[in-house]
């Protein structure tokens, strides 16, 4: 909150004073990374991603069991996180 014009980070800059953390390669293709408590879900081609929401640092990168690219946003509900790829394979993870 309060940030104004351009707040992007300076070459090799990981933080400033509105971004608070920073990483690359962990973007999705097509599905919305997902906040539950506090981590970062991020799926990915085949694969989920957590991250600590704070802090940036990844807690686990895991393939989902023939998993493809994750095609729908994920939701949360009942302590699990739901993901569907795009051959419509449904996966139930722990959040």
């Amino acid at each position: 909150a309060g940030a104004k014009g351009d707040i992007s980070l300076k070459d090799g800059a990981k933080s400033n004073e509105f971004v608070t953390w920073f990483r690359t390669g962990s973007g999705p293709g097509m599905a919305s990374p997902l906040v539950v408590g506090s981590y970062l879900y991020v799926p990915g081609d085949g694969a989920l991603s957590c991250h600590d929401l704070t802090t940036g640092e990844r807690k686990y990168k895991e393939r989902l069991p023939k998993g493809k690219m994750t095609a729908a946003s994920p939701f949360a509900a009942g302590g699990k996180i739901y993901l569907t790829d795009e051959s419509g394979q449904t996966f139930a993870v722990k959040a």
